[in-house]
């Protein structure tokens, strides 16, 4: 992921686009070169960091977020969308619980409610920030790409997602969320959840 990120960076930087939602885009993702170059290299450390570490691995829905979650009339829970599955360590996954604003935010109190159902675990906060980047990457990633290099996009498409982006670095999103676990994760690498 990081290496495609910074070539589609160097894209954005090199090339001169002619469609006004491009032109928006493009100088949005100007204006943020400086953290995006943040968020690039510090999930690159992150993940250096963590390959040296020991996790026990669970399988990860991958994109576990209140849109994939589905109540049946009987009160079921159900998660849907399964197409990006993996092993790995759950923070892959509760990165979309703790703290989140992933397609909405998360409540204190429903963090509460799942940690009741899920059990009492220890979160490894590095780990945690380092999803919490991964994300970003993919999601600005594939709205760069959508926006800057998909030629059968509509215009429509293209403005719908580059819209998706750029709220991702609005006050309270996904960015913010990642920075602020960032600095709470340097200071004590596990803590219990319950």
């Amino acid at each position: 992921m990081i290496d495609v990120v910074r070539a589609l960076q160097k894209h954005v930087q090199t090339r001169h686009f002619t469609l006004p939602v491009q032109q928006e885009f493009a100088a949005f993702w100007q204006q943020h070169t400086m953290v995006i170059q943040h968020l690039t290299d510090r999930t690159e450390r992150l993940g250096s960091m963590l390959q040296t570490e020991q996790f026990d691995t669970v399988v990860c829905h991958g994109d576990v977020h209140a849109a994939h979650s589905m109540l049946d009339a009987d009160g079921n829970l159900f998660l849907v969308d399964w197409d990006t599955p993996r092993i790995a360590p759950r923070e892959r996954d509760l990165l979309f619980i703790i703290g989140s604003t992933i397609e909405r935010r998360v409540t204190p109190h429903e963090e509460r409610h799942f940690f009741q159902g899920y059990g009492a675990t220890r979160i490894h906060w590095r780990a945690m920030t380092y999803y919490r980047y991964e994300r970003v990457l993919e999601e600005r990633y594939a709205g760069g790409q959508r926006v800057f290099c998909n030629p059968v996009s509509s215009v429509a498409v293209q403005e719908a997602d580059a819209q998706f982006t750029m709220r991702l670095f609005q006050s309270g999103d996904l960015v913010q969320s990642a920075l602020a676990a960032d600095k709470r994760g340097d200071d004590n690498q596990w803590r219990p959840r319950a």
